[in-house]
């Protein structure tokens, strides 16, 4: 069965590309296409994790993936891209903890996946003078070019319950689906602004609008970009962006909203994942100021961003939950203080005079009171069906996997990243990564998902490295 749907997949992709070529060539008998591609072998381990107690402690990481895309011009102004994936990884989520095991969590995983797929519009033939740029399809975006692993705050994100994504090791960017319009003026002010729908989280195809600018002065010495997000403003289901009862019910339940007693009058807030995200960010880079040839082209860049998510408040309530069997309060925590939903992020590259690409250390700072839960979709009884604050992933059993909230409050709020990387022969990468990041363990099978994030303490690491290829 595993054969037949893999042989499917190539097949499909294989179609896909010769249907593409020949529009393209239908368009123009001269036009040339252009093909670029990559390999490359990852492995790593996880030094330290939320399941030590477990003997689980340096876990072995692997990950292979294999990546083909070709471009063309269809019209001076009119650009197609397409780009195809393949990845073969293991799960990471320890199996003697898994829920209804089976094959499935020992074998490998093996997946091909479209990575791109767009076309873009120049307002003038002149790609590099044209003032306004359309892109419409799948894409993927980056709008801080200096992050490496933390960061890039935007696109990974949630506003309630405020929530961290990171897409894995050596992948500081964001894979975006929906209309991207670009405007570059004198080549120092960019600007974007974006319509894209939600394809990979809970609730799906939501779409949220999005602009985001940034200037570079001092002869691009300093770079200063901001930008605003209106998160899921457009809803596909309001029930499941905004609910206000339990799926398949007409009951409302005192558990996903609360109510604030001020002289007996009674102010019931519904809880939204839907919210207005506010970013900046700023680089500094002294290189074409003091003009040193000896430096490398990233050395000595000191960048920081920081991003509120949701400009709404919360505040915490201590009523009395009428449905919980352990006097629990609606809301215990709250979402009120700007520090609890403002990720802060600083970074440097160290010179390394031109001996490597780049040497990056991170550091980041994230105050929320609650543990970085991923609203993805299971099938277990830890479905998160509100936008509320999740309690910390237990296994199950008496001598649990996790931690307490007090235990959170000391320790969660810290994330650091150390990242180098260098290029051999225009064509070969050997990229490094010792971090404590958002990273989470991985599983095919969907009781086993686990949203919470793997490096809960201080003492929590891994370490990943990656030989790669590119043409």
């Amino acid at each position: 069965m595993l054969r037949k749907w893999l042989v499917a997949k190539v097949v499909c992709i294989g179609l896909s590309i010769v249907f593409v070529k020949n529009v393209c060539h239908a368009f123009g008998e001269n036009m040339e296409l252009h093909f670029r591609g990559f390999a490359s072998m990852e492995v790593g381990q996880f030094v330290s994790f939320k399941y030590l107690s477990r003997n689980y402690d340096h876990l072995w990481l692997q990950k292979n993936l294999l990546g083909f895309g070709m471009s063309g011009s269809v019209h001076p102004r009119l650009h197609l891209h397409i780009g195809i994936a393949a990845s073969l990884s293991y799960n990471t989520f320890p199996e003697l903890l898994t829920r209804m095991p089976s094959q499935n969590t020992t074998t490998p995983n093996i997946d091909f996946f479209l990575d791109s797929a767009y076309m873009t519009i120049n307002a003038s033939p002149d790609i590099d003078k044209s003032l306004l740029a359309i892109g419409i399809g799948l894409f993927p975006y980056k709008y801080n070019p200096e992050v490496r692993n933390l960061g890039e705050y935007m696109f990974r994100t949630g506003c309630y319950p405020a929530y961290i994504n990171t897409n894995g090791f050596d992948q500081a960017n964001a894979q975006l689906a929906g209309l991207q319009l670009s405007n570059r003026l004198a080549d120092i002010w960019h600007n974007d602004l974006l319509l894209t729908s939600e394809l990979y989280l809970k609730p799906f195809n939501d779409f949220s609008l999005t602009y985001i600018t940034d200037l570079q002065i001092a002869g691009k010495a300093l770079d200063i970009g901001a930008g605003i997000q209106l998160f899921r403003v457009f809803s596909a289901n309001d029930e499941l962006t905004s609910p206000r009862i339990y799926p398949n019910s007409s009951n409302p339940s005192p558990s996903y909203y609360f109510s604030k007693d001020d002289e007996l009058k009674t102010d019931t807030l519904w809880y939204t994942y839907a919210g207005t995200k506010i970013m900046g960010r700023i680089c500094f880079d002294p290189k074409p100021l003091l003009g040193w040839d000896i430096l490398g082209k990233e050395d000595f860049k000191l960048y920081a961003e920081a991003i509120i998510l949701g400009i709404k408040s919360y505040p915490a309530d201590s009523t009395p939950n009428l449905n919980s069997q352990n006097n629990s309060h609606i809301n215990d925590y709250g979402y009120e203080k700007v520090i609890e939903k403002l990720p802060l992020l600083l970074g440097f590259n160290v010179p390394t005079f031109k001996l490597l690409d780049v040497l990056s250390f991170e550091v980041e700072y994230f105050g929320k009171k609650y543990v970085n839960a991923v609203p993805i979709p299971t099938t277990s009884t830890f479905q998160p069906y509100f936008p509320i604050p999740n309690q910390p992933y237990t296994d199950g059993s008496t001598d649990t996997a996790s931690y307490t909230n007090e235990k959170y409050e000391k320790n969660y709020k810290w994330k650091w990243s150390c990242y180098v990387k260098r290029t051999l022969l225009n064509k070969f990468t050997i990229t490094a990564q010792a971090a404590r990041d958002h990273i989470r363990t991985t599983s095919t099978l969907s009781p086993n998902i686990d949203r919470e994030e793997a490096l809960v303490k201080n003492n929590h690491w891994y370490w990943m490295l990656k030989l790669g290829c590119h043409f």
